[in-house]
């Protein structure tokens, strides 16, 4: 198993033994070799029962848990059918991130490297298009983003009538409609022999459905569907106080969030938010308070977005704020500490979130942030939809890894299940021991109670002077809640747009972006929204926004119309657009 773990769950061990090696599967020497090297010992799980499936040449849907082994099956059934004596492309990896095309790319490099003809790359947006030419050149494998692998396609560039093996990673994101126009375009383009690997952690029947219409009488390989979470992996959720103001609970938020990375041991820690501009706040703010932090989100460039990656899988540092970009495929093999600083809207992606944490049976902990009321009944429905064991903490101070089911237990007796939930309103320092209760209705894994390896705790550099820039007085800023709606939404459709945005407009001039744009001939397909939300300050602020789109005298929202054209140019002219949207979304709680 890879990393050579000493003390791994049963959902990674459960069928390892002395009869299921990779020497089984009769891969070449080079490849063994490889697998050696990187400290791939016996197959898991999932290897065990998909590899005779794909190296058999079939079309194979692969299931299973975050971090039990897939990118290994797909590299391991690719090299295999490769041959290195040919120059032409034979084998394509589509991922709906970046930095998933790229770490499958690594990964491939890593055990193939004895294969000393072996040549794979990345074709993902954001990079020159000229160097993707190049490299296509003589290409065995290639890695790329939906947007640009077709781009390459379509200008004849890439050829794929040779192709041996297509590869669909994080295969249910792919099937969703920001994807999906994409995708179907380029599976029209390939030969009609071909084998076709789809591999996720979840596979909804929906989308069972669509990728069989696709596939040639594909089998479907699953594991871990009774319980879709590492058993590593222990979750708990932290209650935080509500407040009218979102502003306000960001801030009641961060505080705890200190707390818990000065409290809590491990190695690398990894912080979710749903809002990137959030995220690369909170960061700002940790280095600000001395705690090292690196940012990691799709609006980034991507020379940025990249480093930020080798900085965390190469343990450059200990701290990431991210944004779901990082929810899926990310394998870095030293975080163990996972906290969704905003609830994620669905069981899925809190499922690929906590799925960084407990890689490949490693033990971790995964924490959730929630304010009372609302978010904590979410908390509660996605635990209750993933079958998760999510226990309530009410000490933000206490080192969770020392947490045990006896403390668990002890507190439930005598206790009601509204009781349960609301336990973590109480004040923690009265009691000598963590308190931790559990959310009602929930099955408990069996082997959680054995305690994991406790790292150092990150030490915190000198604390840099305090900054207190004059701001307005929050509880003299009223905003409708049609407001609040608009300007999240939008938040999501920037960060959804931004990859399609970078990989069509790479070489195109402002000009020529501006223009497309106003004529609607480069994103025809974005439904605008006519109505102008209720925007109602009940004191009067207004900032200086840019002359070029946004006039004081302009009636309609600066982020309707205009959006498009907004996206463009703040990513040209971010400082001459910055502090209009950031007054904009501090006013929201976006933004703290």
């Amino acid at each position: 198993m890879a990393h050579d773990l000493k003390n791994r769950t049963q959902d990674v061990l459960n069928l390892e033994n002395e009869d299921k090696t990779f020497e089984h599967f009769q891969f070449q020497s080079p490849i063994l070799e490889g697998l050696k090297v990187n400290g791939y010992q016996v197959p898991s799980p999932i290897q065990v029962s998909a590899l005779p499936y794909t190296l058999a040449g079939l079309d194979v849907l692969v299931q299973s848990k975050s971090g039990t082994g897939k990118t290994l099956v797909y590299v391991l059934s690719a090299l295999s059918s490769i041959d290195v004596e040919s120059n032409e492309l034979q084998g394509l990896l589509i991922a709906p991130t970046r930095e998933i095309a790229v770490q499958g790319a690594q990964t491939m490099l890593e055990i193939g490297g004895h294969l000393s003809k072996l040549k794979a790359s990345t074709f993902i947006g954001g990079m020159s298009v000229e160097e993707d030419k190049l490299k296509l050149k003589k290409c065995h494998m290639a890695f790329g983003s939906p947007g640009r692998v077709k781009q390459l396609i379509e200008e004849g560039v890439m050829n794929v009538s040779q192709l041996k093996v297509f590869i669909l990673d994080e295969a249910d994101k792919l099937c969703e409609k920001s994807f999906k126009e994409d995708l179907s375009w380029i599976m029209r383009t390939l030969p009609e022999i071909h084998q076709t690997l789809a591999l996720s952690a979840t596979f909804p029947n929906s989308l069972e459905n669509t990728l069989i219409s696709k596939l040639k009488n594909p089998t479907h390989v699953r594991l871990g569907q009774d319980c879709q979470v590492l058993l590593g992996v222990n979750q708990f959720v932290l209650e935080s106080p509500s407040h009218g103001l979102v502003k306000k609970v960001v801030d009641y938020k961060f505080e705890s969030l200190l707390k818990l990375i000065s409290n809590v041991s491990f190695e690398q820690c990894i912080v979710f938010c749903n809002y990137s501009l959030r995220a690369r706040a909170i960061c700002d703010k940790l280095n600000d308070r001395g705690w090292p932090a690196i940012f990691l989100a799709g609006m980034q460039e991507q020379k940025d977005r990249l480093n930020s990656l080798k900085d965390l899988k190469t343990f450059r540092c200990r701290i990431v704020l991210t944004t779901d970009l990082s929810a899926r495929g990310i394998d870095a093999r030293h975080v163990n500490f996972v906290i969704n600083f905003d609830v994620p809207s669905q069981g899925t992606t809190y499922l690929h979130r906590i799925g960084r944490a407990g890689r490949y049976g490693s033990k971790g902990i995964a924490l959730t942030i929630a304010s009372k009321g609302d978010e904590m009944k979410n908390v509660s429905n996605i635990a209750k939809s993933t079958n998760s064991d999510v226990r309530v903490t009410d000490d933000p101070e206490s080192d969770l890894w020392n947490v045990t089911f006896n403390d668990l237990n002890a507190l439930q007796q005598g206790e009601s299940q509204n009781e349960c939930l609301k336990g973590a309103c109480q004040d923690s320092r009265k009691e000598k021991s963590p308190s931790v209760e559990s959310i009602p209705s929930l099955k408990k894994d069996s082997d959680c109670s054995s305690q994991p390896k406790i790292s150092a705790k990150v030490k915190k550099r000198p604390s840099k002077p305090k900054k207190s820039p004059p701001r307005e007085k929050e509880d003299n800023i009223s905003i409708s809640k049609e407001t609040m709606d608009y300007l999240e939404q939008k938040d999501k459709e920037f960060e959804e747009c931004l990859n399609d945005i970078n990989e069509s407009t790479k070489n195109m001039s402002l000009e020529t972006i501006l223009s497309k744009t106003v004529t609607g001939e480069l994103f025809p397909h974005r439904p605008k929204i006519n109505k102008e939300p209720n925007i109602a300050f009940s004191q009067e602020v207004k900032p200086e926004p840019s002359s070029l789109l946004f006039s004081s005298t302009s009636t309609s929202c600066p982020m309707d119309d205009n959006y498009n054209q907004w996206i463009h140019l703040w990513k040209r002219h971010q400082i001459q657009h910055q502090q209009y949207l950031n007054y904009m979304l501090q006013c929201q709680g976006i933004l703290p």
